[in-house]
């Protein structure tokens, strides 16, 4: 017989009707509303640590999260085993409660977010953003930070709702445990403290190993589950009740001290959860625990009504105030917040959030809340769709830039210059049989090679410019992060280079050596690349801070930068005298000039809401960034292996760099010269190649 609004798990027999525990009914508990409050409170602090160094003491604090999922699994699993003991468990009526609670707040946050999006983001920036928005309406934001470069990294304040992946994780739980709860009904006799407990100690087991496997196990929801079992294990009546007064008193007031322990002193750094997860969330469980049979003196600190109404207003704060913070910092001030600005920001998020409780979540409420379920159901659907759907627009448009002015539009559009040249090759396959011709080709023998990574790419273009009008043809040999080293130091994949790109380098350049030195027609290599980021293993600027050093325990990498900065002496001096031995004339490009920012989307932003565009790049930096690998390449010149060409000469004749002309940048993102600043070049290249021109016949 159909069964109306879903499965009834009290019609699985009367054995779920005979648990012992949850009790009929679930007591409201204000003490559980402060301990939201100290685990909000914890979050706020630790993303305020990110914009402002002065709340560095409160990095901590992301270990709310872990005591949210605590609490999230007593009180759910306390619901759901109630219901079922009542015979009125029915997974409708469970989810349309999950969508009562969730939905209202986090798609009004989605809309506005999504339209100062597509007020102040630029096209690649919000192509971004709406790959994230497609992961937060299906809830699997967790899943694209996994596979991404992760959460503490220093780019992650320009991305509004990178917060949501632990709301993923939540939601992705209750997809599958109440399922597990019906089969535990209906098959085991209602023998859920068994149950929940052998899953608790599975996942545990599970996520210890998990953390220790990559940061990406961060985001897993298997390895956060445990986290939320702990509280279903409370919830389930598997731990004892304490009947001792002075015992939950001792208990209480260690589960709040391990907690804010763990706010004080632990770092972003190490894997997590992993063990040490278990003193936040232990100490949240001994908490609730500890007011399940009375008052208790941390029950009565964690009832105070400034504690209460925080944690009542926790969810709405967590939803908010990341996309706050993000958007004003990135798009308003465009500068680091100051502790004023962060604490207004907090205080707005505040307001904001008692605006949301009150005239955007209360109504849908409870049974007597707005829609009925059907209405609920249909939507939610139609929300996330919708919301999917223009995410996925945003995708498909590239950015959307119908929606931004020709001028920004045109700006922005000259960071698709870095897409790489035909020449850019991913594997060392084929080089020889089908080397990619520069300059003029067709009218001369190739005479000269350009060899090195996406620098030598950049500067492509303008080599084969100078070698035509010089009647030169020649030989791009060129990959993508592959520095033009023999054995040198492999950087790992990064920044749109290909996975598994690193297996490949060294076979490439390998293959480039051996097609110089044993063309005889070859007689000049220009020779081009990041040189610091081989000399040192560490990126420049925003962009770039994050890349390397995450990377320095694979295998295949680097061990220190000790070891690096030796490993790119010895192979950049080998190489070259290597090219010189065999007869070529060597000209090796000095390190470009390298930014802190992106130049084009900056001076977009700056042209979008109109205010002075200003990016400070300085020579003292340069000389200070580029100093080891700059000695080795003069020490080079100084015994006559190689000749320099030096970028810093054009671009940094002062105290400072110049990074555009005329409102025209030099640069296609912070590292790479774009066309206009590679032109820049054309007379020194030119140099080279009028001192290496073949004898008249």
């Amino acid at each position: 017989m159909k069964r109306p609004h879903g499965f009834r798990a009290g019609q699985a027999g009367d054995a779920s009707r005979r648990a012992a525990h949850p009790a009929p009914a679930i007591a409201y508990r204000p003490d559980i509303d402060g301990l939201r409050a100290i685990s909000i409170v914890g979050v706020l602090l630790f993303h305020a640590s990110v914009f402002q160094p002065a709340f560095r003491p409160f990095v901590g604090g992301f270990v709310g999260v872990d005591v949210f999922f605590v609490i999230s699994g007593y009180l759910i699993t306390s619901i759901i085993l109630r219901e079922i003991a009542q015979g009125r468990f029915t997974l409708t009526s469970f989810y349309e409660r999950r969508i009562r609670r969730i939905f209202p707040a986090l798609f009004s946050m989605l809309i506005v977010t999504s339209a100062a999006a597509s007020l102040l983001m630029l096209p690649k920036e919000i192509r971004a953003y709406g790959g994230t928005l497609m992961a937060a309406a299906g809830f699997v934001t967790n899943f694209v930070l996994a596979l991404g470069d992760g959460y503490f990294v220093t780019t992650f304040t320009s991305r509004p709702l990178l917060h949501l992946w632990s709301l993923a994780i939540e939601e992705q739980f209750y997809i599958v445990f109440p399922f597990i709860m019906i089969l535990t009904a209906r098959f085991l006799r209602g023998r859920f403290a068994v149950v929940i407990g052998v899953l608790t100690v599975a996942f545990f087991t599970l996520g210890w190993w998990l953390v220790f496997q990559g940061p990406a196990s961060f985001f897993w929801t298997q390895a956060r589950a445990w986290e939320i079992l702990i509280g279903a294990v409370l919830a389930s009546g598997a731990v004892p009740r304490l009947h001792s007064r002075h015992l939950r008193e001792a208990l209480g007031w260690l589960g709040l001290a391990m907690i804010l322990y763990a706010m004080a002193t632990f770092t972003e750094g190490g894997p997590w959860p992993g063990p040490l997860g278990l003193v936040p969330c232990v100490g949240a469980a001994l908490v609730i625990y500890a007011g399940e049979d009375g008052p208790t003196g941390v029950g009565r600190l964690l009832s105070l009504k400034p504690l209460v109404v925080i944690g009542l207003l926790s969810y709405s704060l967590y939803v908010w105030h990341w996309p706050i913070l993000a958007i004003t910092q990135s798009y308003f001030l465009n500068r680091p917040l100051s502790v004023l600005d962060t604490c207004l920001l907090l205080g707005v998020a505040a307001v904001v959030s008692v605006i949301s409780r009150r005239y955007i979540e209360r109504p849908f409420l409870g049974r007597s809340g707005i829609l009925t379920r059907r209405q609920v159901f249909g939507c939610a659907v139609a929300v996330a769709v919708a919301t999917a759907l223009f995410g996925a627009m945003l995708i498909r448009t590239d950015g959307w830039p119908q929606r931004l002015p020709k001028d920004v539009a045109d700006m922005a559009r000259i960071s698709k210059e870095g897409r790489g040249s035909p020449c850019v090759r991913n594997v060392p396959d084929g080089m020889a049989d089908a080397p990619c011709l520069i300059g003029a080709v067709g009218k001369a023998e190739p005479s000269f090679a350009l060899w090195g990574d996406s620098h030598a790419d950049a500067i492509l273009a303008a080599v084969s410019d100078v070698a035509a009008r010089n009647g030169r043809e020649g030989v791009a040999m060129i990959m993508r992060g592959c520095g033009p080293l023999v054995d040198g130091p492999i950087l790992p994949p990064f920044a749109g280079v290909p996975e598994g790109f690193e297996q490949f380098c060294a076979p490439f350049n390998t293959e480039a050596y051996r097609i110089i030195t044993s063309d005889p027609r070859i007689k000049t290599v220009i020779v081009a690349a990041r040189w610091s980021m081989y000399a040192t293993l560490m990126g420049y600027g925003d962009a770039d801070d994050q890349n390397v050093a995450p990377f320095i325990e694979q295998p295949w990498f680097a061990k220190d930068v000790a070891w690096a900065r030796e490993q790119f002496v010895a192979s950049l001096t080998a190489t070259m005298l290597g090219l010189h031995q065999a007869g070529k004339t060597v000209y090796i490009v000095m390190p470009i000039p390298e930014v802190r920012e992106d130049v084009p989307q900056s001076m977009a932003r700056s042209l979008l809401l109109g205010r002075p565009f200003h990016i400070r790049s300085h020579r003292e930096d340069y000389d200070r960034r580029n100093a080891f690998a700059r000695d080795a390449l003069q020490k080079l010149a100084a015994n006559g292996i190689v000749k320099l060409l030096d970028p810093a000469t054009v671009f940094c004749p002062g105290e400072r760099c110049m990074v555009q002309e005329n409102g025209h940048p030099f640069y296609f993102d912070d590292d790479h010269l774009s066309r206009l600043g590679a032109a820049q070049l054309e007379p020194m290249f030119d140099g080279a190649f009028k001192a290496t021109a073949p004898a008249a016949p």
